[in-house]
C-alpha cells in the first residue's frame, strides 16, 4: 500500500490498481510524491511502482498491494510527521503568549525533516476550546466588571480590589480577554471551516528535489 500527497495533503493509503486509477484520472503523475507504507523516504511515485503509458498519454499501474488503515491518529494530531515519522513536533505559528488554544490549532513543523502540515483536531475539543473561552470571558466580566460599572457612574462607590490594586485587576483583565478572543475566534474558525478541520501538507520536506 502506499500514501501520496494530493494538492498538498497526504492521502491514501493505495493499492497499486488503486494508484492506475488515480492515474488513469489524472488525479497523479508519475512524479507525484509518494511513500510505501511501512517506509519514511518520499519519492517520486514512477521509482515506487512500474508505470506504463498507452499510445494515447495515459497511465497505469502495474503490482499487487495489501489493504492497511488510513493515515495513523498520531499523525492526523499532529503527535508524529506523517513523512519521517519523527516526534521532535513544533508549533509552527508563533503568536501572542503561544497559549494551549494557539498550540492545538497552529500547523506543526518537524525539526527532523522540516515538514510543515495543519493536524485534525477533535471537534469535541474545538468545542472545549470555544467553551473556556466564554469561561474566560465570563472571568474578566467578574474581575473589572465593578471597575467599569464604578468609572461609568453605575455604583457610587468603588469596589474593593481583588488584588493588590486596581490596576492589577485591570492588567489580569486584558490578558484574560486576549487568551479568551483567541480561544473563541480559533475554535469557532476551526468550527465553521471544513477546510481549516482537514489534515493538510503545507510543506513537503522532499518537494524540491521533483520541483
Amino acid at each position: 500500500m502506499y500514501y501520496v500527497v494530493i494538492q498538498d495533503a497526504v492521502s491514501g493509503p493505495y493499492s497499486v490498481e488503486g494508484l492506475g486509477q488515480l492515474l488513469v484520472e489524472s488525479k497523479i503523475t508519475p512524479l507525484t510524491l509518494a511513500v510505501e507504507e511501512g517506509h519514511e523516504n518520499w519519492m517520486a511515485l514512477e521509482k515506487l511502482i512500474q508505470i506504463e503509458c498507452t499510445p494515447a498519454g495515459v497511465a497505469s499501474a502495474h503490482g499487487h498491494g495489501e489493504e492497511c488503515a488510513h493515515v495513523s491518529k498520531r499523525v492526523e494530531q499532529g503527535k508524529e510527521c506523517p513523512f519521517c515519522g519523527g516526534t521532535k513536533i513544533q508549533t509552527a505559528a508563533k503568536e501572542f503568549f503561544s497559549t494551549g488554544f494557539v498550540r492545538v490549532f497552529s500547523p506543526k513543523v518537524c525539526k527532523c525533516c522540516d515538514a510543515i502540515w495543519r493536524p485534525k483536531v477533535e471537534i469535541s475539543t474545538a468545542f472545549l476550546i470555544f467553551a473556556a473561552g466564554i469561561v474566560g470571558f465570563a472571568a474578566t466580566a467578574i474581575i473589572v466588571g465593578p471597575e467599569i460599572s464604578y468609572h461609568i457612574g453605575w455604583r457610587e462607590n468603588r469596589p474593593a480590589p481583588m488584588g493588590p490594586s486596581p490596576l492589577v485587576n485591570w492588567a489580569v483583565g486584558g490578558v484574560l480577554v486576549l487568551i479568551s478572543f483567541t480561544a473563541v475566534r480559533k475554535s469557532f474558525r476551526y468550527l465553521g471551516s471544513e477546510k481549516v478541520r482537514s489534515f493538510r501538507v503545507l510543506r513537503h520536506p522532499h518537494r524540491h528535489a521533483h520541483g
